[in-house]
């Protein structure tokens, strides 16, 4: 299952559905922001705590790549929590999976430097480029990792004319849907 959302808390329905048929798989997260607070603007249930929600209901490996932005309380939790591997580059993330392990990968769209992907909610600047990605799509083709779910989440039209952002996406479902195909 690839699913397609706006908010990224969308994220974490889809993995307590995916944690009944596969209870043991890791998370790769790529995301400019951290995700692991307790709660945004009052509310538990919110794409700046979506991570936390999938760690605390039974996630044993994250893998987050991008991340750039997040609060002084989340940055200590991935110094600290051992479920947490924070990736400095596609080649720290990929070297943290296993061969043939299972993954379920997570794309908030902000990860990519806002020069490809202006149509999101929450722009950072300074992240990944597609040709980052596809290195990262290589190298677990090549460590035959199985994709059991994705999301690719974030993507705001309205606020990018020029419908780039659109075209973005799509070529990153295309070539997730192609990896998945690969190693299924």
């Amino acid at each position: 299952l690839i699913a397609l959302g706006g908010e990224h808390l969308v994220t974490y329905p889809l993995f307590l559905a995916h944690k009944q048929f596969y209870p043991d798989f890791t998370m790769v997260h790529f995301d400019a922001h951290a995700d692991l607070r307790d709660g945004y603007a009052g509310d538990q249930l919110s794409h700046a705590s979506v991570m936390k929600l999938c760690l605390d209901n039974g996630l044993e490996k994250l893998v987050q790549i991008g991340i750039r932005s997040g609060t002084e309380e989340e940055f200590r939790l991935r110094q600290t929590d051992h479920r947490i591997i924070p990736a400095s580059s596609i080649e720290d993330a990929a070297d943290a999976l296993e061969e043939s392990e299972m993954i379920y990968i997570s794309i908030d769209l902000d990860y990519f430097d806002p020069s490809f992907v202006p149509g999101t909610g929450t722009p950072e600047a300074g992240g990944g480029s597609f040709n980052d990605f596809m290195k990262f799509i290589k190298i677990i083709n090549e460590k035959k990792c199985r994709i059991m779910g994705a999301d690719i989440v974030e993507l705001a039209p309205d606020l990018d004319n020029s419908k780039i952002s659109v075209a973005f996406a799509a070529k990153v479902l295309r070539e997730l849907l192609i990896s998945a195909h690969l190693n299924s």
